[in-house]
């Protein structure tokens, strides 16, 4: 005779219910860890988060710290105050006209070989902001960068086709749903960067040939 090692019994079968089965596991020792939060940041609470009460402390902290890119450009949440067109009035920048803190970038070889210059897009002849226009009228002229004008011509042709705004929607100030001139030449883009939509503001200085 063979002698055969007992075998210990299974206390349920495939066809027990799921509750029998988790009471039948033998129990793990847990011992609950402390966790450690990062500390607060130093960047301002972005307004979005608070009103919407969606988002937990750690999200809320993690959405105001990516506020910071390269540790200098503030690129906060965006917000219900930033659709206003109160907000581009000449009276909110003080009466006169809004000019980027950050100065203007600088000139391409082939820009400085023109002598090209920043002007005031308020300033040139026939300047407007219109949501009919069509995506025949975005120009290359003095800008380098061909890729971001292909863009907005594919992105204008998009919106026309489909009477749907893929871009003028995210720009302000607006009237109707369109955007329009802003009389302090400050205007506000709503772009989706780091996780949440935020306000990227710029003024309304274009690089021109002089004359």
């Amino acid at each position: 005779m063979t002698s055969e090692e007992p075998t210990e019994s299974i206390p349920f079968s495939i066809s027990s219910p799921p509750h029998q089965v988790a009471e039948s596991l033998p129990s793990v020792p847990h011992t609950p860890q402390s966790r450690e939060m990062p500390p607060p940041s130093t960047v301002p609470m972005c307004s979005w988060a608070v009103r919407s009460g969606e988002e937990d402390k750690e999200e809320r902290d993690v959405l105001e710290a990516s506020s910071l890119v390269a540790g200098t450009s503030m690129f906060r949440v965006f917000g219900e105050e930033d659709t206003q067109e109160d907000r581009y009035s000449l009276a909110s920048s003080g009466g006169e006209r809004w000019t980027d803190p950050c100065g203007f970038p600088s000139m391409t070889p082939g820009q400085m070989e023109v002598s090209a210059e920043w002007v005031r897009a308020s300033n040139l002849s026939g300047a407007a902001i219109s949501g009919t226009r069509s995506h025949r009228h975005v120009k290359q002229s003095m800008s380098p960068d061909c890729s971001v004008i292909s863009s907005l011509i594919v992105c204008r042709a998009w919106e026309l086709k489909w009477g749907l705004g893929l871009v003028t929607s995210n720009i302000f100030p607006q009237r109707d749903g369109v955007p329009v001139l802003s009389e302090s030449g400050r205007y506000g883009v709503r772009m989706f960067i780091n996780g949440a939509p935020r306000l990227i503001e710029v003024d309304e200085f274009l690089p021109c040939r002089p004359g």
